[in-house]
């Protein structure tokens, strides 16, 4: 009899000691993705920043309800603006359009095309999900065997268009975007309704919606100094 109460007291203590484990495990890896993370936002953070856009932390403080894109071509050489657009509190809606080395005066939208823009954000929520959220792994992970066959070819590169998006309001400070790259049809969509709005604000520029961000680069490229 006591050898089977013994049995049962080290099965037991060995559970615990395994519970005990893997929660040690899971909070050490929740804890690296949450450094992960905090880089990763950080240095999103600069990249809009580095475009004369506000901090969104700032912005949040504020209560300030504000949609912040930049945008980035295929070979990253053209100086484009980035665009920022805001709910005031009294209603108001605004977009500026800013740098570099300029800042255009905000220019007010009608109250439908923040509807709009929310409305098209709603449906495609993935859009601000840019880092993958945290997975608790059930198991350990092992190595996988090697292959004998040879070593698959590399991925085509590719060069498209990117807009990197920051957002503030009711559901905290939050980062996302799209790219030509991804595939994804529903985010790029999305991150085109910025594009098209900055160029509707200038009676100058013409959208064309086969082709909104080299749209946006004809309408806001800095203009190229005079030779001579």
């Amino acid at each position: 009899m006591v050898p089977h109460r013994l049995s049962v007291v080290v099965l037991a203590l060995a559970w615990v000691l395994a519970s005990q484990g893997h929660a040690a495990e899971h909070a050490w890896a929740r804890s690296r993705y949450q450094r992960l993370l905090t880089a990763q936002n950080a240095f999103t953070q600069s990249q809009l920043m580095e475009r004369g856009l506000t901090p969104l932390a700032t912005l949040q403080a504020q209560r300030r309800q504000v949609r912040q894109a930049i945008f980035s071509d295929p070979y990253m050489m053209l100086g484009l603006p980035a665009v920022e657009i805001e709910l005031a509190r009294n209603g108001l809606v605004t977009l500026t359009v800013l740098g570099p080395n300029r800042a255009l005066e905000p220019v007010v939208l009608p109250r439908s095309a923040w509807t709009e823009l929310m409305d098209s954000e709603a449906g495609t929520p993935s859009v601000f999900s840019g880092f993958p959220s945290y997975k608790v792994w059930k198991k350990r992970i092992r190595a996988l065997p090697k292959s004998p066959g040879p070593m698959p070819p590399p991925p085509p590169i590719c060069h498209g268009w990117g807009v990197t998006l920051g957002a503030t309001g009711s559901e905290g400070v939050r980062y996302g975007g799209a790219g030509d790259c991804s595939g994804d049809r529903e985010k790029l969509a999305h991150v085109a309704h910025y594009a098209r709005l900055a160029v509707l604000t200038r009676p100058t520029c013409e959208f064309d919606a086969a082709s909104p961000f080299w749209s946006f680069q004809r309408c806001f490229s800095p203009p190229r100094p005079a030779s001579g």
